[in-house]
This record gives structure tokens, C-alpha cells and sequence, in this order.
């Protein structure tokens, strides 16, 4: 497992602990923004389970870690098709 797809996958629960291991990783330049995103868009078309709420859940911590460890804008994403 890749350093991004830890990530991405702590973006789901996105506890206290999750979000320092995030920052931390942030921190020590192991990851970039552009490949967060880009992992993000793969997860969410792979987890067709999700519910609408889980998904702007899931988003709302992305630009969280965006906005808050990043100091980048927020990406804009369109809730998946299947969720329509």
C-alpha cells in the first residue's frame, strides 16, 4: 500500500489520529496533492457501495486535509454518476 492510498484510505474515518498521521505524512513532503486527488477520483469509482452521505462526508474531509494541511483550494468534484 502506497503512501497516498493510506491517505485516502484514513480520509474515511478521519479521527484525531487519522488527520495527524495525514498532517504528518504532509509534513515530510511523502506525498502531493495532485496524486491525493487523483487517488481520491479512483477510490470513490471503485466504492460503489457508498451512500450519498458518506460520499460528501468523504469529500468534506479531502478538503479539509486540502484546505486545512495542503493551504490549497478545494477541488471540485461531482458526486459520481452511480450515485444519481
Amino acid at each position: 500500500m502506497s503512501v497516498v492510498d493510506v491517505v485516502i484510505s484514513k480520509l474515511a474515518r478521519f479521527n484525531a489520529n487519522d488527520r495527524s498521521d495525514v498532517d504528518a505524512m504532509i509534513q515530510r513532503d511523502l506525498i502531493a496533492h495532485d496524486d491525493v486527488v487523483s487517488c481520491f477520483r479512483e477510490a470513490i469509482d471503485f466504492k460503489m457501495d457508498m451512500t450519498a452521505d458518506e460520499f460528501a462526508r468523504y469529500l468534506e474531509h479531502l478538503h479539509t486535509v486540502e484546505r486545512d494541511m495542503f493551504a490549497v483550494a478545494e477541488t471540485e468534484l461531482d458526486e459520481p454518476s452511480w450515485l444519481r
